[in-house]
């Protein structure tokens, strides 16, 4: 009896779940929003809902409560993890097929130049951490592939349209997607009629995207008039930190973000000469956890991954140069395929130069893209030296792999190297169920403390009209019988704060404070006696030191 044979994507998403799986992070530093993430997740209900990517925080958690029935004894955050990486790896099988059926490559080099993208930083970390990326790229890769069917059809539009509106409800920043699918669709005019397919594309959209978005936000989030949703919609696009004027500095900012998406670069904090220099630097740009992830990594370790870096960097800068002097001849060989990939990358690349261009999740998608346009073209532009085409991808996926196993993913898999973590570890097991915990600036440590200690976290007040709800906070575990744990550092880059609250609980109970940790970090913890009235309203406003 013949076996069937096993689906070529399926044996490829197996590879690189295993990969993800056996890689999962133990660092929330890293990307500084999965400890936050990973609280709301645990918390569940109110804590699930956010306007900029509506589904994934529902989807996460109710794969938790499954995952955790069946593997009881394993960590939430690895449990987590692992949804990332099941849909990092469903992108691989995506990677692959563009590889295998866009550009018509056997099975061993799609599997080769599939693993370029996989080791490629971005790819490789976004798929084993607690970060909202990989589920939307998921969606969207699945979304492009079905565009670039050379036998695009009427059927494909509403496909490629539902997976569009996933992808915008898991991320909201996908929704400039639409100016790719409103120009394929637009140069396809002659076998699908143009207005018939865009208002299909726009009417499932409306109905899909803005149904949930009305849902979600009007019902669920109490966002109940028409003032109230448009402004929890738009989230952090009225923060004009986020937005950045093209300027200057702007080219250095999109090659930070772009490369740190290709190479995670730890190891640059400790090469001869350089290391000394970014020591200096962390205290004007927030580098502590980067630099204490790199702190085993030694020099000469060092100097190779930067060499390695070096030579994918000649290799990639030889394939654009190949690809750009043979684009005529690219665009009419995969006429279907080439087009949306360039304009696709062109508007996310267009968007990110004035939207935090130094972050590199944004331009992990970007990555893939360019990843699939250089090597999936490498049967017309080739590689000099004589050198195979499945000779360069292996070059690319061994560098790749050397430089971001050794020079980051490894280290971050170990909790010990996560900076923040181990200002939280002298208090872990101390915090009783009373205790209070105070911190000088709560940025990412809060998150922290809340998820490992379980206690209760705040932050000194940041204007008069807080004061009383931190002295009510501090007064009623006092009353309890409780501590208050201080934490009278900052922990970024910002310009130290103002302490007069701090100095005013010091004068107040400048006896009953015990030094529990000296420094990195300081933490003090006030044993007020049992008779211990509450405190003066406003404390901080009439105490100084």
């Amino acid at each position: 009896m013949k076996h069937p044979k096993i689906p070529e994507q399926l044996l490829v998403f197996a590879g690189s779940l295993l990969l993800f799986l056996v890689t999962l992070a133990a660092n929330f530093s890293g990307p500084h929003d999965s400890i936050g993430y990973l609280n709301g997740i645990i918390k569940g209900g109110e804590n699930l809902s956010h306007p900029h990517h509506l589904l994934y925080h529902y989807a996460a958690w109710y794969w938790l409560q499954f995952t955790q029935a069946i593997f009881p004894g394993i960590k939430d955050y690895y449990l987590v993890e692992a949804f990332t990486a099941v849909c990092g790896s469903v992108s691989m099988a995506i990677v692959y097929s563009f590889f295998r059926w866009r550009f018509n490559w056997k099975p061993w080099p799609s599997v080769v130049f599939s693993s370029v993208i996989a080791f490629s930083y971005g790819m490789w970390f976004y798929s084993a951490n607690i970060e909202v990326y990989a589920p939307a790229m998921m969606f969207l890769l699945a979304s492009l592939y079905k565009l670039t069917s050379p036998s695009f059809s009427k059927k494909d539009l509403w496909l490629v349209a539902v997976l569009h509106c996933l992808a915008t409800l898991f991320h909201q920043l996908h929704i400039l997607f639409a100016v790719v699918i409103i120009y394929i669709l637009w140069t396809r005019r002659q076998q699908l009629a143009f207005m018939p397919s865009f208002i299909t594309y726009a009417v499932t959209g409306l109905i899909l995207v803005g149904g949930t978005y009305f849902l979600m936000g009007w019902v669920v989030a109490g966002q109940d008039s028409l003032e109230q949703w448009t402004g929890w919609m738009q989230g952090y696009t009225k923060h004009h930190d986020y937005w950045q004027a093209p300027g200057v500095k702007t080219p250095f900012y999109v090659f930070t973000g772009f490369t740190h998406a290709f190479v995670g670069g730890h190891f640059v904090f400790r090469l001869p000469g350089i290391d000394s220099y970014f020591e200096k630097l962390q205290s004007v740009h927030s580098l502590h956890d980067e630099i204490f992830l790199a702190r085993h990594i030694s020099q000469g370790t060092a100097i190779l991954l930067s060499l390695l870096t070096l030579l994918l960097a000649v290799t990639m800068l030889i394939l654009i140069v190949r690809f750009i002097r043979k684009y005529k001849t690219i665009r009419k060989t995969w006429p279907s395929v080439i087009p949306p990939l360039v304009v696709c990358g062109a508007v996310y690349s267009a968007f990110f130069c004035v939207w935090m261009p130094e972050i590199l999740e944004f331009w992990i998608f970007q990555t893939v893209l360019l990843w699939l346009l250089l090597l999936g073209t490498l049967s017309i532009t080739g590689f000099p030296f004589g050198l195979r085409n499945t000779t360069v991808g292996l070059i690319c996926s061994i560098t790749l792999f050397v430089v971001n196993y050794f020079g980051s993913i490894r280290w971050l898999q170990d909790l010990g190297h996560d900076w923040y973590y181990l200002k939280v570890r002298p208090i872990e097991n101390t915090v009783k169920e009373n205790d209070v915990v105070l911190l000088q600036q709560g940025w990412i440590l809060k998150d922290f403390l809340e998820y490992f200690t379980r206690s209760n976290v705040t932050e000194v007040p940041a204007n008069p009209q807080l004061r009383p709800a931190v002295d009510s906070i501090i007064t009623s575990s006092f009353q309890k019988g409780g501590r208050l744990f201080l934490y009278p550092d900052v922990n970024s880059m910002s310009a130290r704060p103002e302490t007069p609250y701090v100095d005013s609980l010091m004068q107040l109970y400048s006896k009953n404070i015990f030094l529990l940790h000296p420094n990195d970090p300081e933490i003090l913890i006030i044993k007020p006696a049992t008779d211990t009235t509450a405190l003066p309203q406003n404390a901080a406003a009439d105490k100084t030191p």
